[in-house]
């Protein structure tokens, strides 16, 4: 709390300490103090105690924000970020909206890696933008994303400084992501950037399952809350990575302690498919994407359907085929 002498002018010296005497140094100190006392403490009239009062008040409290200065405002930092996918960012309306997290789901080798690499050449080339990216399963490559970017014709120098735009950490276990998470919020202060993505999450949540304690649900709920904060006060993306499993595997036993069924809207959409890390996360992502093979399609082309969406209608779906210059739209 700040000093009393740093935020009223007509104290002098002698004042201030007669009640630096009486334990009252500052701001907070002055205004807990019964008016009357202090009348007698400091040998003020009590206007002069209750105007001191009204200023220190008027200086130090919190303003609170009317509910249209806050729309206003997000009105005015929100953005859409593209995918660098022409038909997802069709289904999407412009692309995943800032200030909320997006999940990409799928099965094991269905290509949610692949989407996320797409985004990050779409951002480090045309948006020129930093992105952070969280590696839990070790096996981000540079190489992989380079050519990528070399495939699209660009040329070593261009290459190279969009690589210098990618921000790698990678992470061990979920108390590394709370970190991370915290560590994040002073980072972004004078780096910002409009995505971070995780790939993936369920890893870091290996140790919690059949965990005969409730560490995981504690846990998830915190790193969705820290995760929620960050999005809106930055007006980030965090794009995560989830595995799909299928319905009949995830019995009661298997899931960690946070475990729940899918709500019917999005159970005819994803079929035998549902996500992990249960009920508590669930909820959580503001966009669900599903991605998965179709038998009807060529072995490198995939199905991504919008399973769930807090502001557009869910069900859409395009197709996607996964090539050398990352994911790319099919025309039906």
């Amino acid at each position: 709390m700040a000093r009393l002498s740093q935020h009223v002018s007509n104290l002098n010296e002698s004042i201030l300490k007669l009640l630096e005497k009486k334990n009252i140094f500052t701001v907070l100190d002055f205004l807990e103090e019964d008016p009357d006392k202090m009348c007698n403490l400091s040998g003020l009239s009590f206007k002069d105690v209750i105007d001191i009062r009204r200023k220190l008040i008027s200086k130090c409290a919190v303003k609170p924000d009317t509910g249209l200065d806050v729309y206003s405002n997000m009105l005015l930092k929100a953005a859409k970020i593209s995918t660098g996918i022409e038909c997802l960012d069709e289904i999407l309306e412009g692309g995943i909206l800032t200030g909320n997290i997006c999940e990409v789901c799928g099965l094991s080798g269905e290509g949610k890696t692949q989407i996320c690499f797409t985004v990050i050449c779409n951002i480090i080339l045309n948006l020129k933008q930093i992105v952070y990216f969280v590696d839990t399963k070790h096996d981000f490559s540079a190489t992989y994303i380079q050519s990528m970017i070399k495939a699209q014709h660009y040329n070593d120098m261009e290459i190279q400084s969009a690589m210098e735009k990618i921000k790698v950490t990678k992470l061990n276990d979920i108390y590394q992501l709370i970190n991370f998470l915290h560590e994040l919020e002073t980072v972004l202060v004078d780096n910002p950037c409009r995505i971070i993505i995780i790939d993936s999450l369920p890893v870091l949540f290996a140790p919690f399952i059949n965990a005969n304690n409730n560490d995981g649900l504690g846990l998830i709920n915190h790193i969705a809350t820290t995760m929620k904060y960050i999005s809106t006060k930055f007006q980030v993306v965090f794009l995560v990575v989830n595995i799909a499993m299928m319905s009949f595997d995830m019995s009661d036993d298997v899931e960690i302690q946070t475990r729940s069924g899918n709500n019917s809207s999005e159970i005819s959409f994803m079929g035998d498919l549902k996500p992990g890390l249960g009920k508590v996360w669930h909820h959580v992502p503001s966009y669900r994407l599903l991605i998965k093979k179709d038998s009807s399609l060529p072995s490198s082309q995939r199905v991504i359907v919008l399973v769930k969406s807090t502001d557009l209608p869910s069900g859409k779906s395009c197709v996607v085929e996964i090539t050398d210059k990352g994911v790319i739209s099919v025309l039906i």
